[in-house]
């Protein structure tokens, strides 16, 4: 493919997430998760026009998101699984992904977290799918990396309903998890507990993770510290704060584990793509695995680990906290000259 073409074809690539988009606003996709259908089935169950549906559903076809065997449509179980994501990216694109918004992001007036607005009250709920979702298919990869005994403390930072941690624990019981996340999904968090029959052994701090002095007190008695898709949501200096309150405040030996969606330098993926919401929310993140590790090394973490996580968008990083050496450690992380942390 010639230079020209690979600018058409990106230049053109937003309608194929708008004609997905569309489909599930529509209930296509729901549909074709629960059995194969033609495409006048599906205009005639979802009230749609089979004329105008059809070049959609080849669309799809061409992309690799639905299968045709004759004249039934399929979208296969892996695709199914992940509908809730593309849920939460239709809501978020319909309310702030378009190039003006980001042309106000690069001039340096993000839109901020949608979390945080005013008007976030009906994305909680598809975010909260959404999360179940990613934690089912993130929590085996955790259970493989954390080193959990009978009684090991967890504290899962920006953990919002719980989900991560419960899955998690269900591969590992030995676990006592505290939940630290804002107030917004304490509700959702006791709900999910109640669901799950998992209240004892569970606790939840409503905190800033912006502002450590709010959450630090968890860390003393914590083995294991989760960050997972949380330091993007957070500006360079916070997550400067929050890896610094971690490593001056959290036990010797513990272990940090991160999971985020880390940038590629090779291809554009769905984890590179989410620079754009990054620089929406005001929270630039721009790194790659390799890059967090380095910089945590130098922060003074030890034993630094990546890997990508197949089938997963992002890639993990594990760290153990050192040995406490005072204040001079102290002033080391918190330097802006040091340089050290992202």
């Amino acid at each position: 493919m010639s230079q020209v073409d690979q600018l058409w074809d990106r230049a053109n690539a937003y309608k194929v997430s708008v004609a997905l988009f569309a489909l599930s606003e529509t209930g296509v996709l729901r549909a074709l998760a629960e059995a194969p259908k033609s495409a006048a089935e599906l205009a005639e169950g979802c009230g749609l026009i089979t004329d105008a549906l059809e070049p959609l559903l080849e669309l799809m076809v061409t992309s690799g998101v639905l299968e045709r065997a004759a004249l039934a449509y399929a979208l296969p179980r892996a695709q199914a699984r992940v509908l809730p994501f593309v849920e939460l990216e239709a809501q978020l694109c319909a309310a702030r992904i378009h190039p003006r918004a980001l042309v106000g992001a690069l001039r340096g007036q993000p839109l901020g977290d949608p979390m945080d607005l005013e008007r976030s009250a009906p994305l909680w709920p598809v975010f909260l799918r959404a999360m179940a979702v990613g934690a089912a298919s993130l929590a085996p990869h955790l259970a493989r990396a954390v080193r959990a005994v009978p009684g090991t403390q967890l504290v899962d930072l920006g953990g919002a309903d719980g989900s991560l941690a419960l899955a998690l624990s269900r591969m590992l019981p030995e676990l006592r998890v505290t939940i630290v996340d804002r107030q917004a999904v304490a509700t959702a968090f006791a709900e999910r507990c109640r669901e799950a029959g998992a209240l004892e052994g569970f606790a939840f701090l409503a905190a800033d993770l912006r502002c450590p002095s709010t959450w630090v007190s968890t860390l003393d008695s914590a083995d294991v510290i989760i960050a997972a898709n949380v330091l993007h949501l957070l500006t360079p200096d916070q997550r400067r704060g929050l890896l610094a309150a971690v490593l001056q405040h959290g036990k010797p030996g513990s272990q940090l584990v991160v999971y985020e969606q880390f940038v590629s330098r090779e291809r554009a993926d769905a984890a590179s793509c989410l620079v754009v919401d990054w620089l929406l929310c005001g929270t630039p993140f721009g790194e790659t695995e390799v890059e967090f590790g380095a910089a945590l090394e130098q922060a003074g973490f030890r034993g630094v680990a990546h890997r990508r996580a197949p089938g997963l968008p992002g890639a993990l990083v594990v760290a153990v906290l050192p040995e406490r050496v005072g204040a001079s450690r102290s002033a080391r992380v918190d330097s802006p000259a040091a340089g050290v942390l992202p």
